[in-house]
């Protein structure tokens, strides 16, 4: 009976050891996820023939981030902000969304 009882705590301390490899591996997916912006802007260029709105403008908005843009009348920021929706095309620059274009 002793060596059942052993035979327990050996096959109990490896399913302890496999759920703690499971359990960071799935916390090293979660934070490397979290590494990625959910928004990220690149060099963002937006003109309107002679009259440049942006220029070469640069953000990352993470996930959970509560973010503002701050500016006066004029300074580009309802013009990133339709880029960001698709609504307007840069004229150069990248918009990427959770790492992808």
């Amino acid at each position: 009976m002793k060596k059942d009882n052993e035979n327990l705590d050996y096959q109990n301390a490896d399913f302890e050891y496999e759920i703690k490899k499971i359990r960071q591996a799935a916390e090293n997916r979660y934070k490397s996820k979290s590494l990625i912006p959910a928004i990220e802007i690149k060099d963002l260029t937006i003109d309107f023939g002679e009259t440049l709105a942006v220029d070469k403008a640069n953000l990352k908005i993470f996930k959970g981030e509560l973010v503002t843009l701050l500016g006066p009348s004029g300074s580009g920021k309802t013009t990133i902000l339709n880029a960001i929706a698709g609504l307007l095309k840069p004229t150069s620059g990248q918009i990427i969304f959770n790492g992808m274009m």
